[in-house]
C-alpha cells in the first residue's frame, strides 16, 4: 500500500510543471500547472490573457486564481462544444476567467 502511495505522489509531481508570466507592468507571475487539463488550458490563457489585455491587481493570488477559473470554464466550453450538433461554435470570451 505504502508503495502504491509513494508512486502515485511521484507522478503528480512529475506531471507538476512550473511557468513564468510576466505582466506589462513587468510583474512575474509564477504559476504550477497540477495536471494535464491545466497543461493544455496554459496556452489557451496566455493568448486570453493578450487578446484582452487582463491585467490582474490582485498580485498572484488572484493570477492563478483566474487561471483555475478560466481552466475549469473551458473543460465546461470543451464538453459543450463536443456536445454541439452544428449550429454553434463555443470558445473562450472575455468572461472566461470569471466564476457565475
Amino acid at each position: 500500500m505504502k508503495l502504491i502511495l509513494a508512486l502515485v505522489a511521484l507522478v503528480a509531481v512529475v506531471s507538476a510543471k512550473r511557468v513564468s508570466y510576466v505582466t506589462k507592468g513587468g510583474q512575474s507571475m509564477n504559476l504550477l500547472l497540477r495536471n494535464q487539463e491545466e497543461h493544455l488550458a496554459w496556452p489557451k490563457f496566455q493568448q486570453f490573457l493578450a487578446k484582452y489585455e487582463r491585467e490582474y491587481l490582485g498580485g498572484a493570488v488572484e493570477f492563478v486564481r483566474r487561471f483555475r477559473t478560466f481552466s475549469s470554464n473551458l473543460r465546461l466550453i470543451n464538453t459543450i462544444q463536443a456536445m454541439e450538433k452544428g449550429s454553434a461554435t463555443y470558445g473562450p470570451t472575455q468572461f472566461a476567467d470569471l466564476r457565475p
